[in-house]
């Protein structure tokens, strides 16, 4: 049973995110029945390089400079009926130039990639510059027109087409609507044949131009805008306690607003340009790598949205990739010193099919300047002087003096063994590709080192073809899982997105530019209380009211300088929400959110840190809800509510494959609701 909340002090909390406890169902009486304590909403991040590519190559930026040394009536010729910028529009002009900065960040990240490699070369090519005509020296390559030429690699040449961007005013309010954004992105992939005729695609294609984290928060904001707002007009409400989904049975204002939505969405569907999580294959995997113009995502996942400096993925054979995983360790082909793994018979020559190494936490930590075997030939110490431990990887038996899960795991899958041996006796090929230049003792030592596959700890999904689960190893908290026929790609960071690449805005607070209310989604897990006996139940207010309202000293490293411990007085409730991205809902953060917002970036500036933009649009979002600038949306509590999620969120991600029309999608979705709706 349910435990209203009561007799704890929730005077801190903003108001306006208590109201969701008003469309709970089934409920004995109206009060407080959950605290949201992990808040979070969505973004559209915009990836500034690969914006500004498709703008500046559909007004003609990129054309122009390779005719200028033609007659001016061709350059005329040349940019009749492109792209506009709306630039009178002082928020269109900001955003433009966002664009541009990241662009030129992107480029001179490229450049200066090029000049590691090149030393002086530059030299002579400035040299030459010199002696051209003024009009040529115009043309000569900033950052921006670097960043084009590496996007147009993977984005292919842009299309004047009609019903695409020819002739076309872009303006920043595109990206305010769902109706706008739908049909500016259907814009552009009927622009670029990269898109709008690959039906089938691989992992390293181009995924599209939007990207959706979670359709059905997608679907259900943009109704609920359509219908103003008004959970009147939604597809269910609660009403006297009870669910109410007569509005979408009956097919009411909610059934025809999500017609309208989902024809929207059909022309972007149509032409391949919408990316959906089907999953676990999140918008940000494929936008960090250059392959989504813009991605909706959660505020909470800013640290998995971005790459580092030296970004890295593991590609498989048929073309497909993942973001290398974290916690991953290379498996070696067997050599010399690995091959008997301590074993004392020759029978079991060939049972060995690799091995890997992990840190050996039995061992105290000693300081070393490089690594070393030791006799036995199974303990090494890292470069960082961490004790290693060899675990070998076996496909017949576990010989005499290796152990499972200690220092040995038993492959059993005949398609991993055949994978990992057929790994081993490839000539020429390596785990990573990098550019070295090798020396023949070099050569035979990498040999010897040869990686044959990785294995991870990861969150990782196995597909049975790529990513297999072997046995854990002794005291493991998480799955391990196997990695064959993959490829480490060391990729350069022009070829990536960074943080100061984006441009982080609200997701689409409106379904058309006419809707007269604001909607942001708020979401997130809730503190809510059980029903046990009087005793208990009153225990359980103490600790609620405890959490949000002791205030403890908590030791952070988060705003110190060097990462050194530093102590700060913060209720549990806070040190939760900060500890995980998200925001707990107090007057005070939003009454003063600019403040906050400024102290965020100067602490992040002082440690070297990344700012988080997603967590600074939150607060920008949150203080608009307490304000009533914005109307909240979050799902109506029913033992319902989540099948009808996932079924429309299910049976939408079909369509993007499928491509089936409004009627069939929505039978396909009631059919699976069965007969409680």
């Amino acid at each position: 049973m349910e435990l209203p909340l009561d007799n704890v002090d929730l005077s801190k909390l903003s108001p306006n995110f208590l109201k969701f406890n008003e469309r709970i169902s089934g409920v004995a009486k109206k009060a407080n029945y959950a605290i949201p304590v992990s808040l979070s909403t969505e973004v559209l991040a915009l990836n500034g390089p690969v914006l500004h590519y498709i703008l500046n190559s559909a007004k003609g930026g990129n054309e122009t400079a390779v005719t200028q040394r033609t007659a001016s009536t061709n350059q005329q010729n040349t940019l009749q009926n492109s792209l506009k910028i709306n630039e009178s529009d002082p928020i269109t002009k900001e955003l433009w130039e966002k664009i541009q900065k990241a662009a030129e960040t992107n480029g001179k990240a490229k450049e200066q990639g090029k000049s590691k490699k090149q030393g002086t070369e530059k030299t002579t090519t400035l040299t030459l510059l010199k002696t051209e005509s003024s009009q040529q020296s115009n043309t000569t390559k900033d950052g921006k027109a670097t960043s084009d030429e590496a996007i147009k690699k993977t984005w292919g040449d842009y299309q004047k087409v009609e019903n695409g961007l020819k002739g076309y005013t872009f303006k920043a309010s595109v990206f305010e609507n769902w109706h706008e954004l739908l049909d500016f992105s259907a814009r552009i992939a009927r622009s670029f044949t990269n898109i709008h005729t690959k039906e089938t695609k691989k992992g390293t294609d181009i995924q599209g131009v939007l990207g959706i984290d979670s359709t059905p928060n997608a679907l259900f904001t943009s109704v609920f805008a359509a219908g103003g707002g008004n959970y009147d007009n939604f597809f269910y409400k609660v009403q006297d306690g009870r669910a109410d989904f007569s509005n979408f049975k009956n097919k009411e204002t909610s059934y025809q607003n999500l017609q309208k939505v989902f024809s929207d969405y059909k022309e972007l569907i149509d032409k391949n340009g919408l990316f959906v999580n089907k999953g676990g294959s999140y918008s940000s995997n494929f936008q960090k790598f250059h392959q989504l113009a813009y991605s909706i995502s959660s505020t909470s996942g800013f640290f998995y949205s971005f790459a580092g400096n030296s970004a890295k993925r593991l590609k498989f054979d048929d073309g497909n990739f993942i973001e290398f995983p974290r916690f991953t360790q290379p498996v070696k082909a067997p050599n010399k010193t690995t091959q008997s793994g301590g074993e004392n018979n020759n029978k079991s020559e060939n049972n060995l099919l690799g091995t890997f190494e992990i840190e050996d936490k039995s061992k105290k930590r000693e300081s070393v300047e490089s690594s070393e075997k030791s006799s036995s030939g199974t303990q090494s110490k890292s470069k960082k002087g961490k004790s290693m431990k060899t675990i070998y990887l076996y496909k017949a038996q576990i010989p005499e003096g290796k152990n499972k899960g200690d220092n040995a795991i038993l492959i059993t899958n005949q398609t991993v063994i055949d994978k990992l041996e057929k790994a081993a006796k490839e000539d020429g090929k390596s785990g990573t590709q990098v550019s070295t230049i090798a020396s023949k003792s070099t050569t035979k030592e990498n040999q010897e080192n040869k990686i044959i596959g990785y294995t991870s700890t990861d969150n990782l999904r196995e597909d049975n073809k790529n990513i297999f689960d072997i046995d854990d190893l002794n005291d493991e908290k998480y799955d391990r899982k196997i990695i064959v026929s993959a490829t480490e790609e060391v990729l350069e960071q022009s070829n990536t997105l960074q943080s100061e690449e984006a441009v982080v805005l609200p997701a689409p607070a409106k379904y058309k530019a006419s809707d007269s209310t604001k909607i942001a989604i708020t979401q997130e897990p809730n503190l809510i209380g059980i029903h046990a006996n009087e005793k208990e139940n009153e225990e359980t207010r103490k600790f609620v009211n405890w959490f949000l309202n002791s205030e403890q000293t908590w030791e952070s490293k988060k705003y110190s300088k060097n990462k050194q411990n530093s102590n700060e007085k913060r209720t549990p409730a806070q040190f939760f929400a900060d500890s995980a991205s998200y925001i707990l809902p107090l007057k005070k953060t939003f009454d003063n959110a600019n403040k906050k917002e400024d102290q965020s970036k100067a602490n992040n500036k002082t440690n070297s840190q990344r700012t988080n933009t997603y967590i600074e649009k939150a607060l920008e979002i949150f203080k608009g809800i307490s304000q009533n600038q914005i109307t909240s949306y979050s799902d109506p509590s029913d033992f319902r509510s989540g099948r009808f999620r996932d079924g429309i969120g299910s049976n939408f991600n079909a369509v993007v494959n499928s491509k089936v029309d409004f009627n069939k999608f929505i039978n396909n979705f009631i059919a699976s609701l069965g007969s409680d709706i």
